[in-house]
């Protein structure tokens, strides 16, 4: 189950929905074999085409939806958390596995870094909890740098 938000300036009127986590989405597996699948209409990220040159066994895992924010610009973006992960000593994978039935098979390398489609800056990423326990007027409207209102808008599958 996901949960939506909308963040919204009263000052210049824009508006921002935040659809979090993964519904009942239970995740995806990106392969050196299935990344032209998951890019088709984008150029491979040079990160993610750097990862699976060094690794080619290797597996990046993601499913949940994040808020990410500017560094650089301020700009909003939904992004989709993804881990890179490489297979332990005498394991492998399979692009049919999941996180949950290859954790002792794994380990993580790093976080995907993600940027925003604006600039390119790095985004700082913020989860459902983070939106959840922050408050009213905790985020700053990236427009008009105005406080935004924070309102829990529903559940999504």
């Amino acid at each position: 189950m996901g949960t939506c938000y909308r963040l919204s300036c009263g000052k210049c009127g824009y508006k921002f929905n935040a659809w979090l986590g993964s519904g009942m989405f239970s995740g995806f597996n990106i392969t050196i074999d299935n990344s032209k699948n998951f890019f088709r209409d984008a150029k491979i990220d040079e990160d993610i085409q750097r990862f699976f040159d060094e690794n080619p066994e290797g597996v990046i895992f993601g499913g949940s939806n994040y808020f990410g924010i500017c560094v650089k610009c301020g700009n909003y973006q939904m992004v989709t958390s993804m881990t890179m992960y490489i297979p332990k000593e005498g394991c492998s994978l399979r692009a049919e596995d999941t996180a949950i039935f290859f954790d002792d098979k794994i380990k993580s390398i790093q976080k995907y870094v993600h940027k925003c489609n604006k600039c390119g800056g790095e985004l700082e990423i913020f989860s459902e909890s983070d939106l959840h326990n922050s408050g009213e007027n905790s985020w700053k409207c990236p427009k008009c740098n105005t406080p935004m209102m924070l309102k829990w808008t529903g559940l999504w599958d």
